[in-house]
């Protein structure tokens, strides 16, 4: 008797240093936990999950490390449109010299190269830059949500530039009046963010069959550009950049899933789901995940069981359903709780990746599926009677990932699974 609990509290925390010390990935197989007289193993890919279909929300844009502008039509996931706003000059200082006049100023954005055009990239679309009329804070938060009602001036349009996109575009430039460039001459520096505000830049901020583009805010290539002479010199130019901490700048965006096959399944949980779910970056949808069995694995074996691995295994839908050949597939995603109380995040510290202090990501394998090791995250839940948080799956960097994916559900005929190895010990 006393031989046999030895060897019990010996298999026990075995399996705990394994667990605690695996790696994203690592493989936990029976020979390392061998079937004995007092431990059977047991593995199942048959642990019922539940995947379905929300609206994201309160998604933070300040400080965006890449803007987005333009709307498309996905004839899966709808219609989304996406502007940013952004203010100039708080870093730069300069005094023109007394009789200086502007020649000409341009607004200048170096468009992003990594996935620069999402949508219709043969139909042509017209940005516009207008003038904003509200204060923004650099210290402040702005949301995708943020309402852009009664915050410029739409009466009158400072520039607008109308082009058809290509891949080797590599910047594009806004020509401003020079009436414009001639009040900046003529502003003293403190006082620039209070009389120059900023600009939104937009497709007037409507939905549109054109596509969506990206801008890099922190290339050299982006600027304001005043192009003036004095009484003695010409040719004379002065950049103001809208990169930096002393510039606000944030994307707003917006959906409409009214037209897609699944309006009506968002947020409802009692809904009669789909055989697939859809993620979408920009605030627009996440998947959630339930395992309602995991209770019954402790319950049923009278607090005998021992989790040793779990790895949720997410497979993308065919082109035929998700247009993913069309559309580029979301690679990259992250797990994180939900407080089932006042819907803070979660974050589960087996995902920080001490050296970066970054929250990993799980990237799509060339097999086409997802693999994420959620051992300690279900052992967590199989401990705790009431599970204080949801799970819920997001694109890697929403707040600028305008790519979007279709995922196998558990009602699939290729459904996604939780796979569970665990070991019962003998009473």
């Amino acid at each position: 008797m006393v031989n046999t609990w030895i060897k019990t509290v010996i298999t026990v925390f075995a399996i705990w240093a394994a667990v605690s010390g695996c790696k994203n990935g690592e493989q936990l197989g029976y020979e390392i936990f061998p079937d004995s007289d007092n431990f059977k193993i047991v593995a199942t890919d048959t642990t019922g999950i539940i995947m379905y279909t929300t609206t994201d929300d309160s998604v933070i844009t300040s400080g965006a490390a890449t803007l987005l502008t333009g709307s498309y039509s996905d004839p899966v996931f709808g219609k989304v449109k996406a502007a940013f706003l952004t203010q100039f000059g708080g870093s730069e200082y300069t005094t023109f010299p007394e009789g200086s006049d502007c020649d000409s100023i341009v607004l200048q954005f170096a468009i992003d190269t990594n996935n620069t055009y999402l949508g219709n990239k043969e139909t042509p679309m017209t940005l516009y830059v207008n003038e904003l009329t509200t204060d923004l804070y650099p210290d402040s938060v702005y949301y995708g949500s943020f309402d852009i009602n009664g915050k410029y001036e739409n009466t009158e349009v400072l520039s607008q530039l109308t082009f058809t996109p290509q891949y080797t575009d590599s910047i594009i430039r806004f020509k401003l009046p020079i009436s414009y460039g001639q009040r900046i001459m003529g502003t003293n520096d403190s006082l620039m963010q209070k009389i120059f505000k900023g600009f939104l830049i937009s497709n007037g901020y409507e939905y549109k069959n054109e596509a969506l583009m990206r801008i890099n805010p922190n290339a050299s290539a982006t600027k304001l550009i005043v192009y003036y002479h004095t009484a003695t010199s010409d040719s004379l130019t002065f950049n103001y950049t809208i990169s930096g901490a002393y510039n606000a700048r944030f994307n707003i965006f917006k959906h409409d899933y009214s037209s897609t096959g699944f309006a009506n399944q968002l947020n409802n949980p009692y809904q009669i789901h789909d055989t697939v779910a859809y993620l979408q970056g920009l605030g627009g949808t996440r998947i959630r995940v339930d395992i309602p069995q995991l209770a019954a694995y402790a319950q049923n074996t009278n607090g005998r069981f021992a989790l040793t691995r779990a790895e949720l295994v997410l497979k993308l839908t065919p082109d035929l359903y998700s247009g993913v050949n069309t559309f580029t597939s979301i690679d990259r995603i992250v797990l994180i709780g939900e407080n089932k109380e006042n819907g803070n995040w979660v974050y589960f510290t087996e995902y920080f990746n001490a050296s970066t202090g970054a929250y990993s990501s799980v990237t799509l394998t060339d097999d086409k599926k997802f693999k994420i090791n959620i051992t300690k995250v279900v052992d967590r839940m199989v401990k705790s009677p009431n599970v204080e948080f949801y799970l819920f799956i997001y694109p890697q960097l929403r707040s600028t990932n305008f790519l979007r994916t279709v995922i196998n559900t558990q009602k699939n005929s290729d459904p996604s699974k939780l796979l569970l190895e665990y070991g019962i010990f003998s009473e």
